[in-house]
């Protein structure tokens, strides 16, 4: 299978965030544990006890298209819910982002916050090699200007996506 398939645009790019600051940490994408009963995470870092899941607007909100009723969106919340519990259980710590609010504030925010909680379960686990590596992380470099200009494009698309039509100045005299 190529690199990416059946993997969204927007969830490679926040790998590839994510990647110029751990790319040094064992990671597994897409991964399937028997413990995760068939649910799916889309990338672990097994040794600083992280999990991420990318996640789009259908995770929070009805989105037409993607789901079929109000049912199937409870079944998605039904569904994460139970991935973030058997997740928690494991104790690790779960990350769910929404790959179409990236911005540069954010970023920083959730990696910084990925550090912290590396370093202690690093540390609690006896993985003190990753935390000398985590203490490493220059944190006062950005991500890549290159990948923050798609992180901004997404979250421009993403506004434009959801906002509703304006009513021409006919439509809004005849109520219509």
């Amino acid at each position: 299978m190529s690199k990416g398939a059946g993997i969204s645009h927007s969830e490679l790019l926040a790998k590839e965030i994510l990647d110029q600051f751990f790319k040094k940490f064992k990671r597994l994408d897409n991964v399937r544990p028997s413990w995760l009963e068939g649910l799916e995470i889309d990338r672990l870092y097994p040794t600083l006890g992280i999990a991420v899941e990318f996640q789009g607007d259908q995770h929070s909100r009805i989105v037409p298209g993607m789901h079929k009723s109000a049912d199937d969106f409870q079944r998605q919340l039904n569904l994460d819910t139970k991935k973030r519990r058997l997740i928690e259980e494991k104790g690790l710590k779960l990350y769910a982002i929404n790959i179409l609010d990236l911005d540069r504030l954010r970023v920083k925010n959730i990696l910084k916050r990925m550090s912290e909680d590396g370093k202690k379960y690093a540390s609690k686990n006896g993985y003190e090699e990753d935390v000398r590596k985590l203490q490493q992380i220059r944190w006062e470099i950005d991500p890549e200007e290159k990948l923050m200009e798609r992180a901004d494009s997404l979250t421009k698309i993403k506004r434009n996506y959801f906002r509703p039509p304006k009513k021409n100045w006919w439509q809004k005299l005849l109520g219509v």
